[in-house]
């Protein structure tokens, strides 16, 4: 054969009769496949379960928290502090609180905050300000803790994870009732 000159035969395979690669395995490995098949689609099941359990945890937790603030609210020794703006009439917010101090915030209307920043709830006790606790974006029903020693409430935007002092203005704030 000389370089160049002859070519190879070309040869073409027929596709012929498929055949299902289950038929060609043997048996003991036609269960073990079915098995893990069974074993993927149970773990599939599993993890959609494990959602819904998990929604569900947060609805009812959710249940639990609006009937804790209902109960507040219900409660006929409950006071109320308006916590409004002096620039912005229509920016305010509503903390409903009961003599042993547990309370929450409700209906505010403030400005809405972009995924970097949140509320951040302050108070003013013996002329300091301290920090309540971060609230989010949306702190509709927020548990607050008001001690004896506090005299103002106000609400500011800060950071994501909050700061511990305050580095933007007011926006909302209300004087809490002497006593309470």
């Amino acid at each position: 054969m000389t370089s160049g000159s002859a070519s190879l035969p070309r040869f073409r395979m027929s596709p012929g009769p498929r055949v299902s690669t289950a038929t060609k395995l043997p048996p003991e490995a036609r269960v073990g496949r079915a098995a893990r098949s069974r074993r993927r689609r149970a773990h599939a099941h599993g993890r959609v379960l494990a959602a819904k359990v998990g929604s569900l945890g947060q609805q009812v937790n959710s249940l639990r928290h609006q009937a804790s603030v209902t109960s507040v609210l219900l409660n006929p020794a409950h006071r109320t502090v308006e916590l409004t703006s002096a620039t912005h009439p229509v920016w305010r917010a509503t903390v409903v609180v009961l003599p042993d101090g547990e309370g929450y915030l409700i209906n505010p209307s403030m400005p809405a905050l972009v995924g970097s920043q949140t509320f951040q709830l302050w108070a003013l006790s013996r002329g300091k300000v301290v920090s309540l606790g971060v609230l989010g974006s949306h702190p509709t029903g927020a548990p607050i803790r008001v001690e004896p020693t506090m005299t103002v409430l106000m609400i500011n935007e800060e950071p994501l994870g909050g700061t511990p002092a305050p580095t933007t203005p007011v926006l909302v704030q209300g004087n809490l009732p002497v006593g309470l």
